[in-house]
């Protein structure tokens, strides 16, 4: 009993650790949201006023590292509404992503060209790159800048199966850039190739062409080679003095890091498969609770991960497939027919969910390793399951006693209501025919506490469960025959004190208690003494 209770309070916690791990960057990016809404009211209330004096009169830098999530836009949206209360001189982006989703790439463009406050993207550092969605971003920058050896191009748009989209899509997405690319004097030209044919260039080849702004490697170079430029933010034309400013350093959230680190093609993969283990494991061992609450929280971490990233729908619908095919081993186990088919749909799933414009993927030391625990967990999981399903099911309570064989103690109203001494307790038995005290019994049915019971002939098999019963019940207190008081009868001639005293009957207390007492009767003197109601007697 304590090791139930254990697991219970082990899934217990377990569960609410999986709740708060899954609620509460939601909750906190909820609450930052709300928190920024009041810093729009009142400035000096939500930054304070250090932290106020601090970003006065300097570049306010972050950092927009992997897949473009709603998580990145709300850190770049804070840092920019915060540069604007204190009057700091820019907002520096560190840009290196390889897309997201067009609709959050929207929402940061929007951003940027409705913002007070100077908005600089530097791509960086070397190996970097703005693919798809960081295209656009880096053209409505006021300042685009890239380090020598990254890139940028590759944005042409793709629909839920990886394909590119009809041509009204692309040409919508083509005339977005253009006018970005308009409105920023930079190369409308690749501009448009990028969206058009996915056409992707070096930082080298993109300073050539009047694509960046700016060929820099490090920041303060960067924050020099601006310095000086006029720029046109929301409120008007301006003239960046950053050369000289200095640099405070912003970093994401905790409750954003978590949100950001779980956008991973890799963890999405690994959360996805260990979730489906997870409900696999509580439908062959249902009651402890441990494997659905595990399992329910990996999915939904891995649910939250594939919102945010790009997915295609044969991806998907292949997951949802892999996932049926290793559920379908719990019921048909042994061959692994059924989990070598979902490992199979897990593979394909893996190379097919994202995009491949974007150039995110799942690892290969990722996906096979993962495919092979899955499929060999599902496997282990059936087996356990069939093993589940053919135990002999060991009853419980007065069920246990169907089969056993016994003899009639007592007679008590009639021929076909006796008692019985069974498995250490004496027991009310009910008969559809007359029985005789000492004859043997077999329980047939338990009708709320009382046995159904049946003769035993001698055609039944001598197979049949013997009685667990001791061979004796426990012994009935003694009852003596009161004496005569009449006259003439030798005992009323006796003196009562010549006459021992009786010693009442003593109970064992290491024995099976006995039957309740009843009130003494004088016995028959053809029949021992039998039992009954006051209203028999």
């Amino acid at each position: 009993m304590g090791g139930s209770w254990g697991v219970r309070l082990a899934s217990l916690l377990i569960a609410m650790a999986g709740l708060l791990l899954t609620t509460g960057p939601f909750l906190g990016a909820a609450t930052a949201d709300a928190t920024e809404t009041d810093a729009t009211e009142t400035d000096a209330t939500e930054t304070g006023e250090s932290e106020q004096a601090e970003l006065a009169g300097s570049v306010l830098a972050i950092e927009m590292d992997g897949t473009v999530t709603p998580a990145m836009r709300d850190h770049l949206e804070r840092a920019i509404d915060d540069a604007a209360a204190a009057d700091a001189r820019a907002v520096l982006v560190t840009l290196d992503t390889p897309g997201g989703q067009l609709e959050t790439t929207r929402e940061i463009v929007d951003l940027i060209l409705g913002a007070d406050v100077p908005v600089l993207v530097h791509v960086a550092p070397t190996g970097a790159r703005a693919g798809s969605a960081g295209t656009f971003i880096t053209y409505a920058a006021h300042i685009a800048a890239m380090a020598p050896g990254t890139t940028i191009g590759a944005a042409t748009p793709v629909d839920g199966d990886g394909e590119e989209v009809l041509d009204k899509f692309v040409e919508d997405s083509a005339s977005y850039i253009r006018v970005l690319a308009e409105e920023r004097d930079r190369d409308v030209e690749f501009a448009v190739s990028a969206v058009r044919e996915g056409t992707s260039i070096s930082s080298e080849e993109a300073d050539d062409r009047g694509a960046i702004d700016v060929l820099e490697d490090d920041r303060r170079g960067l924050l020099e080679a601006a310095d000086g430029r006029e720029v046109t933010v929301a409120s008007g034309e301006t003239t960046l003095d950053t050369a000289e400013a200095p640099v405070v350093e912003r970093e994401l959230g905790f409750a954003r890091q978590v949100l950001q680190a779980i956008a991973n093609p890799d963890l999405a993969f690994i959360f996805l498969s260990l979730g489906v283990l997870g409900i696999l494991y509580e439908f062959a061992n249902p009651g402890a609770g441990l494997g659905g609450a595990v399992g329910a929280v990996m999915l939904i971490l891995a649910f939250y991960s594939l919102s945010v990233l790009p997915t295609t729908l044969a991806g998907v619908a292949l997951l949802a497939l892999a996932g049926a095919l290793l559920l379908g081993e719990l019921f048909a186990p042994g061959v692994g027919a059924l989990a070598g088919g979902g490992a199979i749909a897990l593979v394909v799933a893996g190379l097919l969910l994202f995009e491949q414009p974007t150039g995110l993927g799942i690892s290969w030391w990722v996906l096979f390793p993962t495919v092979l625990l899955a499929g060999l967990g599902a496997v282990g999981i059936g087996v356990v399951a069939a093993r589940t399903r053919t135990r002999p099911v060991r009853s419980t309570g007065p069920q246990r006693l169907v089969g056993h064989v016994t003899e009639v103690r007592r007679i008590t109203r009639r021929p076909t209501e006796v008692q019985v001494y069974l498995d250490g307790s004496w027991w009310q038995a009910r008969s559809d025919e007359p029985l005789e005290e000492g004859q043997e019994v077999r329980v047939e049915g338990v009708e709320g506490l009382v046995l159904r019971v049946a003769p035993v002939t001698e055609s039944d098999s001598p197979s049949e469960p013997p009685s667990d019963s001791p061979s004796d019940p426990p012994a009935e207190p003694r009852v003596d025959t009161p004496p005569s008081n009449e006259p003439g009868s030798p005992d009323a001639s006796r003196a009562g004190a010549d006459r021992p005293p009786r010693a009442r009957p003593r109970r064992d207390r290491h024995r099976e208690p006995d039957r309740p007492r009843t009130r003494p009767q004088r016995p028959a003197p053809d029949r021992p003494p039998e039992s009954g109601t006051p209203g028999e007697r």
